[in-house]
């Protein structure tokens, strides 16, 4: 946030410098090169010894790297010698030359011809005069209009290389002088100076009247040439060459109502519309009225200023720039009352904000008394940095921009949050190391602080490209001080390897004077140790052949520290393991070598110290249809019971197929199949073969095992199209009903039970295993009747069928028929040209059918009914509902059913009914919740669940959010009984750069954030 308050502020006063200053540029070269014209249409006709050519469609005449382009133009061409062309250009108009590009709506213009004149055109039509044509008529009004100012050497317009003459009348013409004949001249091309040069010409600002005056200044030492414009004028300075504050600057575009210029009079006496000089000489403008200074993509307004262009100072008042800085995602305005260049890279502000706001009276704004930008030797730790130059093989001093910010604060409303009396630090990037600062509160943790800061910034460290490095200093009241680290990194060809690889990590420590609550019956536990925390990182590498290598690191100081601090990641993600993962994948084959050791045992993760597979998938044997399968595997196995929680209050059990043993895991299995058509029907026949080997389990005795299965799987597809049905209120255009019935046959034995065999191959992440503890006693009482055992489930459902599989173990004697029913009815929506296919309905049935009941479904002949249904009646709005039962006795039973409908404009609304059922487990869960849009300016939000088998409240939460243009306030109560938790909360959220996103508490990819216009500036 401190950072955010003012470095902007320093960088753009930098960035200010390429604005202020005019570079070099090398003298024209392209003017003796010859004159290109091309257009789709050309009229050509003679008129005396003038060659006169109307063209229409794509005009573009290029001489050298210079490029005129417009919709119309007219070229008056000397017939009998080689002389400067007149060109008349309108419509669309742009000029482009090396290093800029300008627009205009019309533009009259002379250029060299000493080389000739080519002219192309798809369809020319010669000697066709065409003098009553309005574009020639408007033509020989531009070229004929030259007006005489009666102050001095007054001269109106002149067609010039570059130069725009007036248009009609406006509101600030000087008084005519009296008629007299118009002498004739012509640009006058001045020899080429010696050294750096640039080159400014003049133009109108709207293509209007504009008037020029010049006269000579002779009280000035040395003599300078003063050049007056008015009536709305634009002056651009272009040149190359120079570089500051990290910027090039090529070419700077000033628009005033008036421009005074003082110069050298040599090359601006005889000045028609442009000039070139050289770079050494004086160059001074200043400007009033209106001012707009354009260079890139920067806008500076102001209402006075004055430019030295050679000395590079400037001084502008009442000056407001608007900026876009790579990697923000806004643009950025930033105000000063004055802004001065006081010499080459040394700038002072006076008065100045910067603020993302385009409101008159920002929400919020970043303000500082006086910022002053100076170039430096010195480091952001006092040091001189050095630099080597291969050029000169010698070490130079790498200079800084310094800036210095005095009474800088943040204010929001109007309101300082903010202040530090002083702030200095390089300008190109200050270097704060803090990077962000947050409070919260509630009943666990209490009052809670949280600071990120920049790890690279803090240690004075230079950043390698595509990384980053935070350090978090937090503070909670409930339980202590908190450090920490956050790591992530991207990048290709690492250590000279061609790949790309990315990684993550994290690390924190707590000292802990708290209890844990983590819900339910476990509201107070007492922690293992005070001092606590984790560390954990991953890696992947993407190698050469199809490679790759994954790599992770992962400890924690006890068994809850995660689900404590990192509940979401520890609910949601990766389980955090120490391991080393090597595959390679080529067409249907791939191998893998797999090392994981364990180093701490509150969760029972098998170590494999090594392990290795091998997979073969779908390989046609000797040119027949049959296909082959198969997995391999070998590997040293180790696995510990996980260790008892220190406080008793913490429930824990040993899961039934756990169990202390050292190991080696052997298996192969392999499948032959045969798919072929009969008729209408897709069979494929198949045959499974596995055999496995464990040098260790439950008796510390090894066991092995062989399993078969054979059956055939087979489906078959129905459909029926209604291409000419419509029905507008469930926006149908055209139904179609897609229907498939599937089915698998299949009777395997073993020789060995699967409760003589140890789970060596985890089939939940930790969270879920630790569930599975809790469970076993504080609703089973130990006692877990068989169809609620999960590697019973996984085994009835055919879980390991595959060949695949990740848990080989989860196999036996089995002998059913898997039966399914899937349904798609179709629509069409979208444009009419383009219309897309969309599912409206879908309805999965599926059950099983158990010839040998009693064994494989506790005296059922059916089992594992299954439904899931879908009703997409709009893009918005959904109807779902599922269902998986069984018809044993005391079996388990879960179905939901909800309603979803998102109206982004209005509101939002879900409803939706859960109920989980099996032995003394019985949950039904009521969820509702809405978000509504009350006003522009007020959004209310209700979320609640309700238990109605136990008949208590599982949490309810109402926020209120006002939409302010800057922020989002939101006001919030909740309550969680589960832990016995009640909170009121206010918030004050940035709808501002760089604070907008997709996520967080009102992003365009939240419920509440759908609601919310989006952020646009």
């Amino acid at each position: 946030m401190l950072r955010a308050c003012w470095q902007p502020l320093l960088w753009l006063l930098a960035w200010l410098c390429p604005i202020v200053v005019c570079a070099q540029s090398e003298p024209a070269d392209n003017l003796r090169d010859p004159l290109t014209i091309s257009a789709d249409f050309s009229r050509n006709w003679l008129e005396g010894e003038t060659r006169v050519h109307l063209l229409h469609g794509h005009c573009v005449i290029t001489q050298g790297e210079s490029k005129y382009r417009a919709d119309r133009a007219v070229v008056w061409a000397r017939a009998d010698q080689r002389d400067d062309v007149t060109v008349y250009l309108e419509e669309n108009v742009k000029i482009e030359r090396p290093g800029s590009t300008a627009s205009r709506h019309r533009l009259l213009l002379t250029l060299p011809a000493e080389s000739g004149v080519l002219l192309h055109a798809k369809r020319p039509a010669n000697d066709t005069p065409a003098p009553q044509d309005p574009l020639y008529e408007r033509a020989l009004e531009e070229r004929g209009g030259i007006r005489r100012v009666p102050a001095r050497a007054v001269r109106q317009r002149e067609p010039v290389d570059g130069f725009i003459p007036p248009g009609p009348d406006g509101d600030d013409q000087l008084p005519p002088g009296p008629e007299e004949p118009i002498p004739e001249f012509r640009a006058v091309q001045l020899p080429a100076p010696q050294g750096p040069s640039r080159r400014f010409s003049i133009f109108s600002r709207t293509g209007g009247n504009w008037n020029f005056e010049t006269f000579p200044s002779p009280d000035s030492t040395p003599p300078e040439q003063v050049l007056v414009f008015s009536g709305g004028v634009n002056l651009v300075v272009e040149g190359l060459g120079q570089s500051v504050a990290g910027q090039k600057v090529d070419t700077l575009d000033l628009s005033a109502d008036r421009i005074v210029v003082w110069t050298d009079p040599v090359s601006s006496t005889n000045f028609s519309g442009s000039a070139e000089q050289s770079a050494d000489l004086p160059l001074q403008v200043y400007l009033e009225g209106n001012i707009v200074i354009r260079q890139g993509g920067n806008v500076l307004r102001a209402a006075r200023g004055f430019y030295d262009v050679r000395e590079q100072r400037a001084l502008l008042y009442n000056a407001e720039l608007k900026t876009q800085i790579d990697g923000f995602p806004a643009k950025v305005r930033v105000l000063a009352s004055q802004l001065r260049q006081l010499a080459p890279n040394t700038f002072q502000a006076t008065d100045a904000a910067i603020t993302t706001s385009d409101f008159a009276r920002p929400g919020y704004a970043a303000r500082a008394g006086e910022i002053y930008i100076e170039p430096r030797n010195v480091g952001w730790y006092g040091d001189n940095p050095v630099r080597f130059n291969p050029a000169t093989g010698a070490y130079e001093a790498d200079e800084t921009l310094w800036a210095t910010a005095v009474d800088t604060t943040f204010e929001v409303e109007g309101l300082p949050i903010f202040y530090a009396p002083q702030i200095s630090a390089p300008a190109e990037d200050p270097n704060i190391p803090l990077r962000n600062i947050s409070t919260q509160y509630d009943g666990i943790f209490g009052f809670q602080l949280y600071t990120v800061w920049d790890a690279f910034k803090l240690f004075g460290l230079d950043r390698p490209p595509g990384y980053r490095w935070d350090i978090d200093v937090d503070y909670l009241s409930e339980r202590g001080p908190m450090v920490g680290t956050d790591l992530s990194y991207k990048g290709t060809d690492r250590f000279g390897e061609p790949g790309a690889y990315r990684g993550e990590a994290w690390g924190r420590t707590i000292y802990d004077s708290g209890l844990d609550n983590l819900g339910r019956d476990r509201l107070s536990l007492v922690p293992k140790q005070e001092w606590r925390g984790g560390v954990s990182l991953r890696d992947r590498w993407d190698l050469p052949y199809d490679m790759t290598l994954l790599s992770s690191f992962a400890f924690v100081s006890d068994r809850n520290y995660l689900e404590a601090y990192r509940e979401r990641d520890y609910d949601t993600g990766d389980d955090y393991e120490t391991q080393l993962f090597l595959r390679q994948t080529q067409q249907n084959w791939s191998w893998s070598a797999w090392v994981r050791p364990q180093l701490y045992n509150y969760y029972n993760n098998t170590q494999w110290l090594p392990r290795g597979d091998l997979f073969v998938i779908g390989e046609p044997l000797f040119g027949t249809p049959i296909t082959w399968t198969s997995h391999s595997s070998a590997g040293f196995g180790i696995q510990r019971i996980a260790s008892p929680p220190t406080d008793p209050n913490d429930y824990y059990s040993v899961l039934p197929w756990e169990a202390d043993a050292n190991a080696g895991v052997f298996m192969t299995k392999h499948e032959l199949a045969a798919p072929f058509w009969l008729g209408p029907f897709n069979l494929v026949p198949y045959v499974q073969g596995e055999a496995d080997y464990w040098t260790e389990s439950f008796d510390s005795s090894p066991v092995d095992r062989l399993y078969g299965a054979v059956g055939i799987r087979s489906s078959i597809e129905f459909w029926k199209v209604w291409s000419d049905y419509q029905n507008d209120l469930f926006a149908l255009n055209g139904l179609s009903h897609k229907m498939t019935f599937d089915a698998d046959w299949s009777y395997a034995e073993s020789t060995t039970s699967i409760n003589d065999i140890v789970q060596f191959n985890e089939f939940d992440d930790n969270s879920q295993e630790q569930f599975r503890r809790r469970l076993f006693r504080n609703t089973f009482n130990y006692d877990i009747p068989p169809q609620f055992n999960a590697r019973n489930f996984a085994i009835r459902s055919g879980a390991a069928n595959s060949v695949t599989a990740p848990y080989h173990e989860l196999v036996d004697d089995m002998h059913a028929i898997r039966l399914g029913w899937r349904h798609r009815l179709q629509t069409k929506s979208g444009p009419p040209n383009a219309p897309r296919i969309r599912d409206w309905m879908s309805l999965d049935l599926e059950t099983s059918v158990f010839p040998d009941a009693d064994r494989d479904n506790y005296g059922e002949p059916l089992g594992l009914w299954t439904a899931r249904y879908n009703w997409f009646i709009s893009d918005r709005t959904t109807i779902t509902a599922g269902t998986l039962f069984d018809t044993f006795d005391n079996p388990e039973t879960l179905y939901n059913i909800g309603i979803m409908s998102q109206r982004s404009a209005r509101g939002s609304v879900y409803l939706g009914y859960r109920a989980i059922q099996g032995g003394p487990l019985n949950s039904q869960i009521v969820t509702a919740s809405y978000s509504y849009l009350m006003s522009q300016k007020w959004i209310s939000t209700l979320s609640t669940a309700w238990d109605v088998a136990e008949g208590e409240s599982r949490g309810q939460s109402l926020t209120i959010s006002r939409i302010g243009a800057d922020f989002l306030v939101h006001l919030g109560l909740s309550v969680d009984p589960m832990k016995e938790n009640y909170g009121v909360g206010l918030s004050i959220e940035p709808r501002f750069a760089p604070f907008v996103g997709k996520y967080g508490g009102a992003g365009n990819g939240t419920q509440l954030g759908s609601l919310i216009p989006p952020y646009s500036r």
